[in-house]
């Protein structure tokens, strides 16, 4: 199994690596060098859609880092993925919530508090407002839950967790979502996350 990313402190990346750490997991790593275009054009024919990270599991290429997420839950840990119908259900609702709504919400902060590019299209309080809504929305979800669905923890725990690769830095976090802080908290204890 190889995975090819651009850094390993994108969400998107770090969400795999969390993932492969969890499940026990060694890949072949693939670094792609995104200042070169020789590098890119060669990645680009694994990987159409040119963004990161990518899979390459024998002759399977996967590259949306959720679809890799289900699909190591599915091959190596299927608890990671719910243990009943509707928690299946839900860890989705979840993939999809963070891929639509928090990461594009709290990665517009990051990237105009931080000078990371792409440079958001909405100004900050608007940014902020959005941002304040669905970490309410995750808040109140997480009120008196250990993890986002079921007992144990999920590939969702892990996705929704990396959007927030760099909450200190952005102050994206405060007082007013304690138990998104207190999950947080949790799964950064983790020995895949301190990796």
């Amino acid at each position: 199994m190889e995975i090819f990313f651009h850094h390993k402190a994108s969400p998107f990346v770090r969400k795999i690596f969390l993932a492969l750490s969890e499940l026990g997991i060694t890949p072949v790593e693939r670094p792609v060098d995104i200042s070169s275009g020789a590098a890119m054009e060669e990645y680009g024919q694994l990987n159409p859609n040119r963004r990161f990270p990518a899979l390459r599991d024998g002759s399977l290429v996967l590259w949306e880092s959720n679809a890799i997420l289900r699909y190591l839950a599915t091959q190596h840990g299927p608890c990671w993925l719910g243990t009943t119908t509707a928690e299946v259900a839900q860890v989705d609702q979840w993939l999809c919530w963070e891929l639509a709504h928090l990461g594009p919400a709290l990665f517009g902060v990051q990237n105009l508090r931080l000078g990371f590019l792409p440079r958001p299209p909405r100004d900050e309080a608007a940014l902020l407002a959005d941002s304040d809504r669905l970490l309410t929305l995750l808040d109140r979800a997480l009120d008196g839950r250990v993890h986002l669905v079921g007992e144990a923890m999920t590939i969702a725990d892990l996705a929704v967790a990396a959007t927030f690769t760099f909450a200190e830095e952005a102050e994206l976090l405060t007082p007013l979502h304690p138990h998104v802080c207190r999950w947080l908290d949790s799964i950064r204890m983790r020995p895949s996350w301190q990796a």
